[in-house]
């Protein structure tokens, strides 16, 4: 195994059995231990760590093809990359007065996003997570999710996007209309379980 290849030259050279009791023996294998899992933890991962914010080309794309006719920014709320290189995009999406509305304009954006990020330069991510936040009427959150699109990279690299209408992201990946978030925002309660 290759972890008691590593444990053994680290008790020899830190931990030396010396008069150790019994109850300290077993404290050194658990902190040997714990070392060895953090070690190859780090190692497997590449050295990374948790999400971290996408690269800036990406993120001034998604900025840009947020930003309303009327120059109004601000809609990208994140934008992280996980060490497997998977993208995770959130935005506001735009209130334009009725579901109906509301709804197309949402998977305009979320088109609006998959295609700048597909047509980025290189690195592009494997995969695309979309998911568009709602203002919310309750008092306990500011926003929900009304939107979530999963995009895998196999489906989208290579697309030509300017035959790509809003409606056909669904037969593209994952899209879900998520009906509580739907419900607190738009009060289309109509998909709710009760």
């Amino acid at each position: 195994m290759m972890h008691a290849g590593i444990l053994r030259p680290l008790r020899a050279i830190w931990l030396p059995n010396d008069g150790l009791a019994p109850v300290a023996l077993e404290g050194r294998h658990f902190l040997l231990a714990a070392a060895a899992v953090i070690v190859l933890a780090a190692g497997l991962s590449g050295g990374a760590g948790p999400d971290s914010a996408a690269n800036s080309y990406q993120q001034q794309a998604v900025a840009r093809v947020l930003t309303d006719s009327s120059g109004t920014s601000g809609r990208l709320v994140r934008a992280r990359i996980t060490p497997w290189n998977e993208l995770s995009i959130e935005f506001t999406v735009r209130d334009d007065g009725d579901i109906p509305a509301n709804r197309a304009a949402a998977l305009a954006d979320a088109l609006a996003v998959a295609r700048a990020i597909y047509n980025s330069p290189e690195p592009r991510p494997l995969n695309i997570t979309v998911l568009g936040l709602a203002p919310s009427t309750s008092s306990v959150a500011s926003s929900v999710p009304v939107l979530y699109a999963s995009l895998p990279a196999d489906q989208l690299v290579g697309l030509d996007w300017t035959a790509v209408e809003p409606g056909d992201l669904s037969a593209l990946g994952g899209v879900r209309w998520l009906p509580n978030g739907v419900c607190q925002a738009w009060h289309d309660c109509a998909g709710i379980r009760r």
